[in-house]
């Protein structure tokens, strides 16, 4: 049986986010502040999974360019999400996820990703929008 300390994990991911992240708004959906990796944190600039902390290489702390495409879409057309049920897979850091839930009118949004501490990043950056309510 596999048993896995999540307040420990999270702890861990919360101290990653806090020390080796910046809280940013420049990328392609200024709207919405994230704490992510950047060209100007030293950790971005390592080899994968070379890091303290007790988790594999955090892809989710990164604003990939596919993500910043299709939030800007999402938040460019975000009437046509009005009312509607959204997953977004992958979520990462979970800008998409966080622009339909933030800046739609009644959608219900579900955050799914295969890495947990993704899940974590996710909830964090959404506590760092919480003014967009």
């Amino acid at each position: 049986m596999l048993r896995l300390n999540r307040k420990f994990m999270q702890k861990s991911v919360e101290h990653f986010m806090k020390n080796q992240c910046v809280i940013t708004k420049n990328h392609l959906t200024p709207e919405i502040s994230l704490s992510i990796l950047t060209p100007e944190c030293p950790q971005y600039h390592l080899p994968l999974n070379t890091n303290q902390y007790n988790f594999e290489a955090p892809f989710w702390s990164i604003y990939w360019s596919g993500g910043q495409g299709i939030t800007r879409y999402l938040i460019d057309n975000i009437q046509q999400f009005s009312n509607m049920s959204c997953l977004d897979v992958g979520t990462g850091c979970g800008v998409s996820a966080i622009a339909l839930y933030l800046l739609g009118n009644n959608v219900e949004v579900v955050a799914n990703d295969i890495d947990g501490d993704s899940l974590i990043s996710a909830r964090l950056n959404l506590e760092l929008n919480k003014n967009l309510l």
